[in-house]
């Protein structure tokens, strides 16, 4: 007999053998359809396929020259999910689901966990005004996200 419960991303299949039950963790990877978010330094306003939507928390250029994009925004736009650690207090860790990928990342510090493996941002993420930015090189460099300069004060990032 096998069982399946669908949570997010995850399918947990229920089998049972020999008198044992297995359960299997399967990741669903359910393509979207593309996606262009353009943001521009400084502004509270970007768009998501041209549609206008308002951040409370708009990029900036954090020296010597990072451009600093809000996590939650960026990341729920191309239908990821989010989790905050600890819940309760300030925050020093963030994990997030993107199309399977399995990222950890540490508030503070250059060095994450992509499926695991250690990397180094160019930036570490950090917390301004209450919300949580990261570097723009955490989507084009890690995560396969095109990123397209235009200009000096605006970004397009492709899914």
């Amino acid at each position: 007999m096998q069982k399946s419960t669908f949570r997010q991303n995850k399918v947990i299949v229920t089998h049972r053998q020999n008198g044992n039950i297995i359960d299997y963790l399967l990741c669903v990877n359910v393509l979207p359809a593309e996606k262009v978010i353009t943001l521009t330094i400084g502004k509270q306003e970007a768009t998501v396929n041209e549609t206008s939507i308002q951040l409370d928390a708009p990029p900036f250029i954090q020296p010597p020259g990072r451009t600093m994009v809000p996590l939650r925004f960026i990341s729920e736009a191309f239908g990821a999910s989010i989790d905050y650690f600890p819940k309760t207090g300030n925050v020093t860790d963030v994990v997030l689901l993107f199309r399977c990928i399995d990222v950890h990342l540490h508030i503070g510090k250059t060095e994450a966990e992509i499926m695991n493996e250690t990397t180094t941002l160019d930036a570490p993420p950090i917390i301004k005004q209450g919300r949580t930015y990261v570097p723009c090189d955490l989507y084009q460099n890690h995560l396969e996200q095109k990123l397209v300069g235009m200009g000096k004060h605006k970004k397009s990032l492709l899914h």
